[in-house]
């Protein structure tokens, strides 16, 4: 089997590239970064299908970042997202690609104040404002996805996963998701000083699961997707409020001071949890805890920081 990684110098794509050369070393491995391929080039990405003609496309890259970013800049989030997806999925599908993964997000449900999502109450009401532009990207291209399912008979599925987390570097506080911008922002605190800033009021909670969960299954799949529904989500199965993050992340680094919440910050959508109990019956069985991950993400850092 011939498999094209799209994004496999991010967080995720990083995973699937590593549980597939481990778990099926017998296919030919194509990842993909920017520098190598850039999606957001429609001839270059249909000329770059049709001459590889993969048997399957992973396809993890995404313009992400967190709730800051998405706010200032909602039309880059919109457009960019967008036409990456229209530019990979319809050169798979005019090029013969039999089986298709794509990475959607649970920006796609709707905005409620305290839900468990299942996969038919997608479109049953507004998306957060917050992630707006984001999750409507994401949307169409999780719509194509199972269009051409439906239309054409393939393996396009999507995956719906809530927030992710894995081996991962810091980023700035304004472009991390919140185990990064947690562990960031209480370093900073242990190393300068002064209490730590929390969005918002803190109860607003969220679920998160490993790359590395999520890569493994993917990988041990490949084999099975014919029986995957065309949407799916695949979540923990389990929330926390963001101050617990936040109070797990102070343990990891040592930090005993002072937590203050910007109540003129959004606290974004207050709880998305995810049944996955499609996925859970095909396989799905995520074993690594967001608590564990900050610890290792942590000691990452101080790896990196000492070498």
């Amino acid at each position: 089997m011939k498999v094209v990684i799209t994004g496999s110098a991010g967080m995720l794509g990083r995973e699937i590239v590593e549980a597939w050369g481990r778990l099926r070393p017998q296919d030919i491995l194509i990842p993909l970064t920017r520098e190598i391929l850039d999606l957001s080039n429609g001839e270059a990405v249909e000329q770059f299908v049709a001459h590889e003609k993969p048997d399957l496309i992973v396809h993890t890259a995404a313009l992400v970042r967190g709730i800051s970013e998405r706010l200032a800049h909602p039309t880059r989030f919109l457009v960019d997202n967008v036409l990456i997806d229209a530019h990979v999925i319809n050169s798979a599908r005019t090029n013969g690609v039999k089986n298709f993964i794509y990475m959607s997000s649970a920006a796609i449900y709707p905005e409620a104040d305290d839900a468990i999502f299942i996969e038919k109450d997608i479109l049953s009401g507004p998306m957060e404002r917050a992630s707006e532009s984001y999750g409507l990207a994401k949307l169409v291209g999780t719509t194509l996805c199972s269009a051409i399912s439906q239309e054409d008979g393939l393996n396009y599925r999507a995956l719906i996963p809530c927030n992710i987390f894995g081996r991962e570097p810091l980023s700035e506080n304004a472009t991390s998701h919140l185990l990064g911008a947690a562990l960031s922002k209480t370093m900073a605190a242990v190393r300068d000083g002064g209490p730590v800033e929390i969005w918002g009021d803190g109860t607003s909670r969220r679920e998160f699961v490993a790359a590395t969960d999520i890569a493994e299954w993917i990988a041990s799949s490949a084999d099975n997707f014919g029986a995957w529904h065309p949407i799916m989500n695949i979540g923990l199965g389990e929330d926390h409020s963001i101050t617990e993050y936040y109070r797990w992340a102070a343990e990891v680094v040592g930090y005993t001071g002072d937590f203050v919440f910007a109540s003129d910050k959004p606290n974004g959508v207050r709880r998305r949890l995810l049944d996955s109990s499609l996925a859970r019956a095909l396989g799905w069985n995520p074993q690594q805890k967001p608590k564990t991950g900050l610890q290792w993400l942590f000691d990452a850092r101080e790896d990196s920081s000492s070498g």
